[in-house]
């Protein structure tokens, strides 16, 4: 199981001063079966207060507002994973087969994203 030390940076540098603010952040690591947070720390000037609320796809969406003047951005993540073997499906199953399930799941909102798109015929089938 290998563990990952991840830091993420993100830096706006504004040509005037910034009043009000508002920002919304997708920073925070996804816990799961083949993913453990052993920690995860959020380091943003001016230390706001961070909302969060879970979006349709059950990730953790973060939003805060800096309501003192600033004239820069800086959001600092770090996170430590550790992650679990993930065994892929089979694909030894015959082509035509695989396409069935395809089509079969298209429409399932978890794979709506990857699947119905309009210019994919095989799967408009």
């Amino acid at each position: 199981m290998p563990t990952f030390f991840i830091k993420h940076l993100t830096k706006y540098s504004y040509s005037n001063l910034i009043i009000d603010g508002a920002n919304q952040i997708m920073l925070h690591p996804i816990q799961d079966e083949f993913q453990i947070v052993a920690s995860h720390t959020l380091s943003i000037n001016k230390n706001p207060i961070i909302e969060t609320y879970t979006d349709f796809f059950d990730n953790t969406v973060g939003t805060f507002m800096i309501l003192e003047p600033h004239n820069f951005l800086s959001i600092i993540s770090e996170i430590e994973v550790t992650t679990k073997e993930k065994i892929y499906p089979n694909d030894l199953k015959p082509v035509h087969e695989q396409w069935e399930e395809l089509k079969r799941i298209k429409h399932k909102p978890e794979f709506i994203d990857y699947l119905k798109y309009k210019n994919n015929s095989v799967l408009n089938d």
